[in-house]
């Protein structure tokens, strides 16, 4: 299971931080030239959400990246390891915004927007050192792929319920944590990642889906594996990976 993110982690990314706003630059060039060359945006992903490691890099809010139609997998989807230096698969639940919420979103607002919820995997390469915020957001905070299952309503992530996701490496559940250890509420994700956009000259958009952070830890993986999600609540979502 991940450390328990910093409390004050979900305020916006701090764009005073010179290190942190030439990190974005770097990154929203990328996006760019990728949806002028036919990729169609898909959302946005949360990261760093450790305390320890956001302590290290002297960070006091949470990154963000981008996720794009070319990186989306579906269940039974098969994805290449190729080119890459420490994959990582992550259990994480994802969130996909109906209207979207104001600019500055109040929590209520935020929750609002939320139309539904669904178990998730993202593929993440550990490419680069993690001691440079601008190199870790300008290489889109690592994000390689993602794979979302079934979308469904998000009214447990809402109430009482015990959602929780484990995560497998071919049919053993290795990790398994419950949504409430993790976030605040999918409202303070969604305030997160608006207020952010917000202060990039971007916005959340209908349809857009946001992967909220990693619940468990991170699991090593290699050619051959097959990784699973699964939560009561949220459904199952199956990959395999190869060379």
């Amino acid at each position: 299971m991940t450390d328990a993110p910093v409390p004050t982690a979900w305020s916006p990314a701090d764009l005073t931080d010179e290190r942190v706003r030439r990190g974005f630059e770097a990154q929203l060039a990328t996006r760019r030239s990728l949806l002028a060359d036919g990729a169609v945006g898909a959302g946005w992903k949360v990261g760093l959400t450790a305390r320890p490691l956001l302590e290290k890099l002297g960070l006091n809010s949470f990154a963000l990246g981008f996720l794009t139609d070319r990186g989306r997998l579906g269940d039974g989807d098969r994805h290449s390891l190729g080119g890459t230096s420490v994959p990582l698969a992550e259990a994480e639940v994802a969130l996909r915004i109906g209207t979207p919420p104001a600019a500055e979103p109040d929590l209520a607002d935020a929750e609002r927007s939320v139309a539904a919820a669904a178990a998730a995997i993202e593929l993440v390469d550990i490419d680069r050192p993690m001691d440079d915020p601008t190199a870790i957001l300008a290489g889109n905070v690592y994000h390689r792929a993602f794979a979302l299952g079934a979308w469904t309503s998000p009214d447990c992530l809402f109430g009482d319920d015990e959602v929780e996701l484990e995560i497998g490496i071919d049919g053993t559940t290795r990790e398994r944590s419950a949504w409430r250890d993790y976030a605040p509420g999918a409202g303070a994700v969604v305030r997160f990642v608006q207020s952010t956009l917000t202060a990039l000259g971007l916005g959340l958009e209908p349809g857009d889906v946001i992967l909220s952070g990693t619940l468990t830890r991170p699991l090593p993986i290699a050619p051959g594996n097959r990784v699973t999600v699964s939560s009561a609540y949220l459904g199952t979502i199956g990959i395999a990976v190869e060379k």
